[in-house]
């Protein structure tokens, strides 16, 4: 007991120190405001990119505005200690340049030697030589590219104005722009509009000479230090131009700019967070080497359109934003649906087109084989008149003449009566076992008597004699009392092979199996005739097989032919048994071969 207790104990002190320990805090030191678009938009993707279920991740974001404090932002930063006494960094992220510095000259107590992740810093403020704890992400402003872009859509481009306002003063920054934009100061006529108020801008640009175009940076305050928007200047700016604004943010996009080749804050941010969650696993700052943002050409289709620009001039990877969708783009679900429907019906239409044809053709062929059994029907009846009238007619008027014969002139003795009288029993005798042998042939008493297995043992018997063909029956499983349409199919069926095997295979042996299982019941007659092709027309069409086929049919079962020419035949009929199982009265195997033929008289 004081066992379990312990164990209760230790795991309830334990418990805290494991939550604490997957609990990480991320401090963000933003440059500017909350209210700046990228700043908002790279927050935004930062909190998405550290929802993490490995840790418990708390985001503490700290915004220095030091555009419009324009102070040191060391002292903010410094001051933040006082603020987050006692709590432990793990990771701090440095948007913007002020931040960047204030870290990397002179960092606060509270927040040395933790790793740091930069973002948004231009490359061109980035020292040739970083601490070890710092690694993240450079931003480069595309000047030279986004000229490039505009000579590309304003072939006949001569001017280009740089608008910017309200940054600090930097040299490496201005160094950057004169060098980017150097090797287009021979071909175009770059004027700088820097530092002007709103109003002198917005006069400026409004008239601007032909093949003009316009290079917006960023606007933060004019020069008596209001401070601004930088989308909504470049709004107000695009606005009123007579020439296409480009820029160089994507914050700047949708309001104002034609397009240009833009720094991506969204991109930016989900970079940095992939890098943030490596090293709060655990990963050290070396394994992430210091990368570039990656920028992408953007056009504001709206913009481009007013100034009626070419679309083939465009760059294959361009992102066109704000494009009204193509009929096809806003009814694709529609067209689609309306397609689908119309190939369902299509489909529907052939298909009872191909199942009238196939009725047609069934129909036809119904009535081809209804009319072949009723001739054969006829032909049947006319060799049972024929029988009758020249064989047993004949043979019972000849009985009758020499009844009357005796009749008249009685025999002389009694041992000629006698003789006489015998040879009149012998001959109606004969007479009776073939009136016999035409009644079985049209319906097999036998065959409700003692079922399907007997019946046919005892025609193998009788068509093994008359035939002087060897016919080895056999039959396996409990026998079955089947109904009288079913026997009679089989029947039937075993009566039509042995005659095909007989007549047109020639054969000289056949085995008959009859097989009682799982519920269903089996015949399988087969020979050593020549055989036949089971596909050829003449087979399709012969009407032995397909009076077997309908039988079998009628009673929901089906009918299979094995055959090659020269390797006899095997048909197979099968159905289901429906019917209760009877007591067997012979053994469940009973093989017979049938080689003497019974006595007419003895059915």
């Amino acid at each position: 007991m004081w066992r379990y207790a312990a164990s209760l104990i230790l795991s309830l002190l334990f418990v805290p120190s494991a939550v604490a320990a997957a609990r990480k805090n991320v401090l963000i030191l933003h440059e500017g405001s909350r209210l700046l678009p990228y700043q908002f938009e790279l927050s935004s993707e930062m909190q998405k990119g550290l929802a993490s279920t490995q840790f418990d991740i708390q985001i503490f974001d700290e915004y220095l505005d030091s555009w419009r404090l324009s102070q040191d932002p060391w002292h903010a930063v410094s001051a933040l200690g006082t603020k987050y006494a006692g709590l432990k960094f793990d990771v701090v992220v440095v948007d913007g340049n002020a931040p960047f510095q204030a870290m990397l000259n002179r960092p606060p107590a509270f927040l040395r030697g933790t790793p740091v992740v930069f973002l948004t810093v231009p490359d061109y403020d980035l020292p040739f030589r970083l601490p070890s704890n710092f690694t993240g992400i450079t931003v480069h402003k595309e000047y030279l590219a986004t000229v490039r872009l505009a000579t590309r859509l304003q072939p006949g481009l001569q001017h280009v104005f740089l608008v910017m306002g309200g940054l600090p003063s930097n040299v490496l920054r201005d160094a950057a722009v004169r060098n980017e934009l150097a090797s287009f100061r021979d071909q175009l006529d770059v004027v700088d509009l820097q530092n002007l108020a709103v109003d002198d801008l917005l006069r400026r640009v409004k008239s601007l000479p032909p093949h003009s175009a316009i290079l917006f940076d960023t606007y933060l305050k004019d020069p008596s230090g209001k401070p601004y928007m930088p989308a909504e200047v470049c709004d107000l700016m695009a606005g009123r131009a007579n020439a296409p604004v480009y820029a160089l943010f994507e914050t700047a996009m949708g309001r104002g700019a034609l397009g240009g080749v833009v720094i991506s804050f969204e991109s930016v941010g989900k970079q940095g967070a992939r890098i943030v969650l490596g090293l709060l696993a655990g990963a050290p700052v070396s394994r992430y080497p210091v990368v570039h943002s990656h920028n992408e050409i953007m056009i504001d289709w709206r913009n481009f359109q007013r100034f009626g620009l070419s679309e083939s001039r465009l760059p294959s990877s361009t992102v066109i934003l704000f494009r009204p969708p193509t009929l096809w783009e806003r009814y694709r679900g529609y067209v689609i649906a309306a397609g689908v429907v119309i190939l369902l019906q299509t489909i529907l239409i052939i298909e009872l087109g191909l199942a009238g044809k196939l009725r047609k053709r069934s129909e036809r062929s119904a009535r081809e084989l209804a009319r072949r059994l009723i001739n054969a029907q006829e032909e049947e009846r006319r060799r049972l008149a024929r029988e009758l009238h020249d064989d047993v007619s004949q043979r019972l008027a000849l009985i009758a003449v020499h009844l009357d014969t005796m009749r008249i002139s009685p025999p002389a003795s009694h041992n000629d009566l006698i003789r006489e009288l015998s040879v009149l029993y012998d001959e109606t005798d004969l007479i009776s076992s073939d009136i016999h042998q035409f009644s079985h042939e049209l319906h097999p008493a036998i065959l409700e008597r003692l079922g399907l297995a007997s019946a046919l043992r005892r025609y193998c018997a009788e068509f093994s004699a008359h035939r002087k063909i060897a016919v080895h029956m056999s039959t396996t499983g409990e026998e079955a009392r089947l109904d009288p349409e079913t026997a009679l199919a089989f029947f039937r069926t075993g009566q039509e092979c042995l005659t095909n095997a007989a007549k047109h295979g020639g054969a000289t042996g056949c085995k008959v199996l009859l097989t009682y299982a799982d519920n269903r019941i089996t015949l399988t007659v087969g020979d050593n005739g020549s055989g036949f092709d089971p596909k050829s027309p003449q087979a399709q069409t012969g009407l032995g097989i397909q009076s077997m086929r309908e039988r079998l049919r009628s009673i929901d079962g089906t009918l299979r032919i094995q055959s090659s020419v020269l390797r006899g035949t095997t048909v197979f009929a099968e159905a289901r048994l429906a019917l209760v199982v009877i007591p067997p009265a012979h053994e469940i195997m009973h093989e017979e071969t049938a080689d003497t033929p019974l006595p007419a008289s003895a059915i």
